[in-house]
């Protein structure tokens, strides 16, 4: 699931959406989709990314491609086969330097 996330940076702090495992056991979520357009996939997480059960994947504007609005939108975490939206929040404006999660 998304489970936090950062959209209102200033340097050297970087947006971030951040990612949950809440089974008991590792979850791969290689190929999967994380985007703030519902048509556009805008980030293919990488082969072999692993969430261990319990655990935490976070991914940075830099790796994403992409900056998350300061004014809130909406997240999209996308199955690798793109036939179902796994997760998805709609945010309204951060605090600077505020995560929501």
């Amino acid at each position: 699931v998304i489970n936090e996330w950062l959209a209102h940076t200033d340097l050297p702090q970087v947006d971030f959406i951040e990612l949950y495992n809440h089974s008991n056991t590792a979850v791969d979520v290689s190929g999967a989709f994380l985007s703030d357009r519902a048509d556009q996939n805008k980030f293919q997480i990488p082969p072999g990314t692993v969430i261990p059960a319990r655990g935490f994947r976070a991914f940075t504007e830099s790796t994403l491609g992409f900056a998350l609005s300061t004014t809130g939108e909406e997240i999209f975490f996308v199955s690798p086969d793109n036939l179902r939206v796994l997760d998805a929040v709609r945010f309204g404006g951060q605090a600077n330097g505020i995560s929501t999660g």
